[in-house]
Protein backbone atom coordinates (compact mmCIF):
# COMPACT_ATOMS: atom_id res chain seq x y z
CA UNK A 1 0.00 0.00 0.00
CA UNK A 2 2.83 2.08 0.32
CA UNK A 3 4.61 0.88 -2.42
CA UNK A 4 4.14 3.60 -4.44
CA UNK A 5 5.54 6.45 -2.49
CA UNK A 6 8.93 4.76 -2.70
CA UNK A 7 10.99 6.41 -5.84
CA UNK A 8 12.58 4.07 -8.21
CA UNK A 9 16.53 3.42 -7.69
CA UNK A 10 17.83 4.57 -9.93
CA UNK A 11 21.06 7.03 -8.26
CA UNK A 12 21.77 5.96 -4.63
CA UNK A 13 22.15 9.18 -3.48
CA UNK A 14 18.63 10.93 -5.19
CA UNK A 15 17.05 7.60 -4.03
CA UNK A 16 18.22 8.01 -0.51
CA UNK A 17 17.73 11.36 0.06
CA UNK A 18 14.09 11.07 -1.23
CA UNK A 19 13.30 7.75 -0.11
CA UNK A 20 14.44 8.90 3.83
CA UNK A 21 12.28 11.59 3.44
CA UNK A 22 9.04 10.11 2.67
CA UNK A 23 9.50 7.52 5.27
CA UNK A 24 10.52 10.12 7.58
CA UNK A 25 6.96 12.19 6.86
CA UNK A 26 4.54 8.30 7.07
CA UNK A 27 6.98 7.78 10.27
CA UNK A 28 7.77 4.43 9.04
CA UNK A 29 9.93 2.19 11.49
CA UNK A 30 13.47 0.89 10.21
CA UNK A 31 11.71 -2.93 10.09
CA UNK A 32 9.17 -1.08 7.05
CA UNK A 33 12.04 0.68 5.43
CA UNK A 34 13.96 -2.58 5.06
CA UNK A 35 11.00 -4.37 3.77
CA UNK A 36 10.23 -1.65 1.13
CA UNK A 37 13.64 -1.87 0.05
CA UNK A 38 13.65 -5.46 -0.47
CA UNK A 39 10.77 -4.97 -2.88
CA UNK A 40 11.90 -2.53 -4.81
CA UNK A 41 15.36 -2.98 -5.94
CA UNK A 42 16.55 -4.39 -8.86
CA UNK A 43 19.57 -5.55 -10.59
CA UNK A 44 23.16 -4.63 -9.16
CA UNK A 45 20.68 -2.81 -5.85
CA UNK A 46 19.56 -5.99 -4.97
CA UNK A 47 23.22 -7.85 -4.34
CA UNK A 48 24.38 -6.02 -1.37
CA UNK A 49 20.87 -6.56 -0.04
CA UNK A 50 20.88 -9.91 -0.45
CA UNK A 51 24.49 -11.16 0.68
CA UNK A 52 23.53 -9.31 3.88
CA UNK A 53 22.71 -12.01 6.74
CA UNK A 54 19.31 -12.26 7.50
CA UNK A 55 19.55 -10.41 10.80
CA UNK A 56 21.21 -7.45 9.03
CA UNK A 57 18.41 -7.17 6.75
CA UNK A 58 16.63 -5.89 9.24
CA UNK A 59 18.70 -3.42 10.19
CA UNK A 60 18.67 -0.05 8.00
CA UNK A 61 21.46 1.24 8.85
CA UNK A 62 23.44 -1.85 7.43
CA UNK A 63 21.53 -2.02 4.30
CA UNK A 64 21.86 1.42 3.26
CA UNK A 65 25.69 0.91 4.37
CA UNK A 66 25.74 -1.79 2.17
CA UNK A 67 23.82 -0.21 -0.86
CA UNK A 68 26.17 2.64 -0.44
CA UNK A 69 29.24 0.59 -0.36
CA UNK A 70 28.36 -0.97 -3.33
CA UNK A 71 27.98 1.97 -5.51
CA UNK A 72 31.17 3.19 -3.70
CA UNK A 73 29.87 6.09 -2.12
CA UNK A 74 30.29 6.15 2.15
CA UNK A 75 27.69 7.23 4.71
CA UNK A 76 28.97 10.57 5.18
CA UNK A 77 28.26 12.30 2.18
CA UNK A 78 24.65 11.66 3.80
Amino acid sequence: QNLYLVPKFNDPDTFFLLFERIADVRNWPDADRTTMLQCILTGKAQEPYSALSPSDCHDYAKVKSAMLKAYELVPEVY
